[in-house]
């Protein structure tokens, strides 16, 4: 997801802004998968939590701000991998 962001008199430096929350977005999504790699450990595969991370991001891209999607992010992915822990199929 791309965040609209321009100058004050709109000039648009708004291509610098976008990539850098692009990546400051990307480097969150890595640490969620981090921690929920850690919390679930032993519990589901790192592998499997890196999977349901980024099928979450794709779920949530261009749906949420950009700034927010880490931890939206963070939130949906765990509550699946809770759910599946469980056996739930929600």
């Amino acid at each position: 997801m791309r965040a609209n962001v321009l100058s004050r008199d709109g000039a648009g430096n708004g291509r610098v802004a976008d990539q850098q929350v692009g990546r400051t977005a990307g480097a969150g999504i890595e640490q969620v998968a981090g921690q929920l790699a850690a919390e679930f450990d032993g519990v589901v595969d790192a592998d499997v939590v890196e999977q349901v991370v980024r099928a979450a991001r794709r779920d949530l891209e261009g749906d949420v701000p950009a700034g927010a999607l880490p931890e939206l992010v963070h939130r949906l992915a765990k509550q699946r991998l809770r759910s599946s822990e469980h056996g739930d199929d929600d």
